[in-house]
């Protein structure tokens, strides 16, 4: 981790952290926007940066990744923290469409894309404030911990496994006791109620 980071603007709505956070790309200012090291990766305590510390997961910590969200792709933001994936090598940049992903399928997942409308409303966040006008916004992913609410595909039933899945932003699930067939972003810890689902999201730390 560094030390001083994260600095997290919460630019979208006042009070949320990680989940109302998206610094707009713009090569006009110092390190094109971005306010932290691209692709630094930080720890989140309890209550800190906008993680629960009360209810649900109030145990739970959260990893989170700063990267540039860059996408042709125009497909509505959703209500929930929703999977993205990783564009190239640098483990820097990401998209919600595999078919821009740095290889197909569904192992090129990245994490969890943390702003979403239920915590910010359908107003202060948008695929349009997110694209950015094409240059993309600075945003937090979660990799590993608690998240609420998390985007879920329709039948997802507590213990399936979730994986990537050609539909934008939207994971593929694997029915609990059956061997996952691609990466595992998260293990769905409820059933799906209106597209959400609490997870525990397990990937990679790098």
């Amino acid at each position: 981790m560094l030390g001083g980071y994260p600095f997290i603007s919460s630019n979208l709505a006042a009070g949320n952290g990680v989940f109302g956070t998206a610094d707009p790309f713009d090569s006009t200012k110092q390190n094109n926007g971005a306010l932290n090291p691209v692709g630094g990766l930080f720890y989140l305590q309890p209550g800190e940066g906008g993680v629960q510390s009360s209810g649900n997961g109030r145990g739970s910590g959260l990893w989170c990744k700063y990267v540039l969200y860059k996408s042709t792709d125009a497909t509505a933001v959703k209500t929930g923290p929703a999977l993205v994936y990783w564009t190239d090598e640098s483990y820097t940049q990401v998209t919600d469409i595999q078919s821009e992903a740095l290889y197909a399928g569904a192992n090129c997942v990245a994490g969890w894309l943390l702003p979403n409308t239920t915590a910010l409303g359908t107003t202060a966040f948008t695929i349009a404030i997110l694209r950015n006008a094409g240059n993309g916004s600075y945003v937090f992913i979660g990799l590993q911990g608690f998240i609420a609410g998390a985007f879920a595909v329709a039948s997802t039933a507590t213990g399936d496994a979730l994986i990537g899945s050609a539909t934008a932003w939207t994971p593929a699930r694997v029915a609990a006791g059956t061997a996952p067939t691609n990466k595992v972003a998260a293990w769905a810890l409820t059933a799906v109620a209106s597209s959400l689902s609490d997870v525990e999201a397990v990937l990679p730390l790098f």
